[in-house]
Parts: C-alpha cells; structure tokens; sequence
C-alpha cells in the first residue's frame, strides 16, 4: 500500500507540472484534422452516390420499389469534365428536368379536375348542359395554361422547343460484349420492326454477308440504304472501323434517318456519327440545316468477371460466333486474360479512350468513366433484362404509346404525333410474346460453362484485372436504381 501511494503521489506532481494547454491545442489540431477528412471524402462521394433511398436492395428488381428523391438528382452532383466528343450524346438531366415539369403537369391536371368535380357536384341539379360544357371548356383551358407556364418556367426546355437548330434524339446502343447485345438486336428486329445501323462484331447477319456475294457489293455501296437480310433489316453499313464510320457520315445515315437505332460497340468511334460534319439534307432533297441530331445512349451491363468467363468459353469453343479464334484451343482462362489479346477493364477503358493495356488506368479515368454514364447512358442490367427492355421501349417509344413522355416532350409535341401515327401506320408495336421468347426461353447465344468458384486462382486473376470495371459496374447497378425515378420509369404517363 506504502508503494502503491508513492507511485500516486509521483503521478499527481506530474501533472501538477504538466502544461494542458499544449494538449489541448493538440487535440483541436486532430479533431480539425479529422473534421476535413470526413469532409472531404463526403463532398466526394456526393460526385458518385445516390441522393436516393430504396426499400430493398438490387436483387429483387424495381418493378414495385418505392424510391424517395431526397435533392434533384442530377443537377444536385459537382460534375467531373469529359472529353468533348461526349457532347454529341444527350445529357440525360434534360429527361430528368423534363420528368420533374410532367410531375408538376400532372398534379395540377389533377387539381383542376378534382375542383371541376367538386363544382359539378354541388351544383349539378342546377347547371343545364351549357353550362357544363362551359366548365369542361375553362378546366381544359387552365390545364392549357398550367401546361404553358410551366414550360416557361423551365428555361432549358423552353429553349429546345423555341430554338430554331431542332434537336432530334437518336437511340444508341453501346453492345458491350457478352452481355446480352445480339439478342436485343434480335429483339428490335423480330419483335419491333426497327431499322438497325450495326457492326459485325454486334450483329450476325452483317457478320455473315461475306457468305453472300451480292448482299457483301451491297455494303460497298457508297449510298446507303435498307437491305434485309436472315428477317433482319439493317442500313448497308458496318460501323466496326473508323472507315466504315466515315463511309456512314458521308452516306449521311444519321441525317437522311435511315436507322430507328444504332448499335456500336466502340462508343467513342460512333460519337462521330453526330453533330454537324454531315449534309443535312434528306433523300427527298428537304434542306434539314436546321437539325441536331444527338444519340441517347443505352446500354446492358453484366458483372465483369462473368462477362469475362463467357467470353473465353464463346471464342474458345463456338465455331459459328463472330469472336471464335481457334487458337484458344490451347489456352486455359488464366493464360487468356494474362496475354496481350485480352483487353483488361473493357468498360473502362471504352469510355475514356485507353484500349491499349500498356496504358496504365488511373482513379481519375474510373471517375470519369463513371460520369459518363451518369450523365449520358441510360443503365440496362443484364441480371434484369425484361425491366431493363420495358425501360429502353419505353423511353424511345417503341411501345408505340406516345403521350407527353420526356422524349418527346424534348422534341416537341408534333414530333411526337407523327411518330405515334407512323408506327401504327406500320403496325409498329410491341410484341410482348416475342420480346417475352426471346428475353426469357430462347435467350440468345446461352453458352454453358463451369461457373468461377470464389478465391479459386482464376478468380482472383481475372479479379485483378477487372477492378476498374468492378467498381464501374456496381455503380452501373446504383444508377440502374437512381434512373427508375429520375428518368420518370416509375410512372405510367411520362
């Protein structure tokens, strides 16, 4: 106890001589320390993560998910700079603003009927026919003038209708390898009767022209028109290389609007089939100087190191596939992905320009990757394809139910209308028994393989290789969420 008191003792005489205030100002430099860490890092992930919440997470799909926008989502994100060819595609806050300006509409619609009913029951023994017609005719009115005012309201919108340059808005499919592209281009064909600008490497039918001497002289053809060929139609054009682009531009695909959607799967090579490098003017000689045409761009996702194991066993074994190459015969998965034949982060490296392996990817490339698709694509998932299809149709309106949708309102409302009559002219409409077959029972290009085992040494090779893609990729799956509502897929009427 005497030793025990001692060592007290010493201890209190200590501190009794111990300056605090060099302490505290110590711990005030660690909390300020701290205090700009947290800071930071949460002003940068608000570039990045949701301003959403969902009651469930992704796996159970969106279909019946109450989503709650907390900010205005995209203009509520700082914004990393991208390269200027992205400007031929359209900024997906347009259909954002343009959903939140139908919102509006839409409640005040209601209002002005819920008044109008409410008028009609408390004075309907007392009002003739007249009388009521006169209602009808002030409710449309002010629905009319609700409908002006908030256009005007909205300057970015007012700006694209009043504008004498029109824009017109162009689909445009980024086909990311072994994640579902054939078949959607099966689908628009089979199941939606579009007209599709491809490539080889996304279409089979074009792929297999060479089979076909008459149909080959016809992609040679310096004008360019529709050829149908295997049930497909398809404008004479393989947007594969920078020449078949170049011939695509000359031939003026985009300004004479000769495909209803464009599939490529070198996006930043079919930026250049927009903006105004091309005569516009149509094949019936109508000047269009005044057109901008933009591509909207969509796009199926699939986890990258599934994608990856696909694509080996796709090359490796089937004969009939554009990407087979029968040395791969002698190659395990490892020995694959470490050879100069394997692109490592595809997406990524898509996006920013870098396809060349030796060039090494850096965090600032997977931000800007990742605002890309923010700001330009709209997300399909391969894991929610049937969702993911009733989106893209519903957006460009290939479901031929054409109402004030955000597209069209982007386009202007006469735009729209002749759209709608044309594809009923045609009997343009959505076949969901086919879409249904090829979606779920003949979905295309199946190829069974062994499946990754987790930690096995493949895994973690091709793991390595993917990790910008993989983070790429879980962010493709937020916004997958984010866009449910931002982009007015939760509503019937948008």
């Amino acid at each position: 106890d005497g030793a025990l008191r001692a060592r007290l003792d010493n201890f209190i005489s200590k501190c009794r001589k111990t300056d605090f205030s060099m302490l505290l100002l110590l711990g005030l430099f660690v909390l300020a320390f701290l205090l700009m860490q947290f800071g930071t890092s949460s002003a940068a992930s608000s570039v990045y993560y949701s301003e959403t919440t969902a009651d469930s997470g992704y796996g159970g799909g969106t279909k019946n998910k109450k989503m709650v926008s907390t900010t205005k989502g995209y203009q509520a994100r700082s914004q990393v700079p991208i390269s200027i060819e992205w400007a031929n595609f359209v900024e997906l806050s347009e259909f954002a603003d343009a959903v939140s300006l139908l919102r509006l509409h839409f409640e005040q619609v209601m209002q002005q009927q819920q008044q109008f009913n409410h008028r009609r029951l408390d004075g309907a023994d007392a009002k003739d026919k007249s009388e009521n017609d006169d209602e009808v005719n002030q409710m449309n009115n002010a629905i009319d003038a609700s409908w002006e005012k908030a256009i005007q309201d909205n300057p970015e919108i007012q700006s694209s209708q009043s504008s004498p340059v029109k824009i017109k808005n162009v689909p445009f499919f980024w086909h990311i390898p072994r994640s579902g592209g054939t078949s959607l281009s099966t689908i628009f064909s089979n199941c939606l009767s579009l007209v599709q600008a491809s490539s080889s490497l996304t279409s089979p039918p074009i792929y297999a022209r060479g089979e076909d001497e008459a149909l080959a002289s016809r992609f040679r053809d310096p004008t360019l028109y529709v050829v149908q060929t295997k049930g497909h139609s398809f404008v004479n054009v393989d947007l594969d290389s920078v020449e078949g682009v170049q011939r695509a531009v000359q031939g003026g695909l985009v300004s004479k609007e000769l495909a209803d959607v464009v599939l490529v799967q070198d996006v930043r090579l079919g930026s250049l089939l927009f903006g105004n490098g091309e005569d516009h003017i149509h094949a019936d000689n109508e000047d269009i100087s005044g057109t901008e045409y933009k591509g909207v761009m969509f796009a199926l996702f699939r986890h990258p190191l599934d994608r990856t194991l696909s694509f080996f066993y796709h090359k490796q074994q089937d004969n009939e596939s554009v990407h087979y190459d029968p040395s791969m015969e002698i190659y395990s998965l490892v020995d694959w992905v470490n050879s100069p034949s394997y692109i490592t982060n595809f997406m990524t490296r898509t996006l920013v320009g870098k396809m060349n392996n030796q060039i090494p990817l850096t965090a600032v490339d997977l931000d800007v990757a990742k605002e890309i698709l923010r700001r330009k694509c709209v997300v399909g998932l391969l894991d929610e394809k049937a969702e993911s299809m009733k989106r893209f149709a519903r957006l460009f309106g290939w479901d031929a139910d054409v109402n004030h949708d955000s597209l069209s309102l982007l386009q202007g409302e006469a735009a729209a209308s002749r759209a709608k009559a044309e594809r009923w002219k045609n009997q343009i409409v959505n076949d969901e028994e086919c879409e249904d077959k090829l979606l779920h029972i003949n979905w295309l290009n199946k190829h069974r393989h062994p499946a990754l085992r987790e930690g096995s040494v493949e895994y973690k090779v091709v793991k390595s290789k993917n990790s910008f893609d993989l983070e790429l990729y879980y962010y493709a799956k937020q916004l997958f969420e984010e866009q449910y509502t931002q982009l007015g897929f939760d509503e019937d009427d948008i």
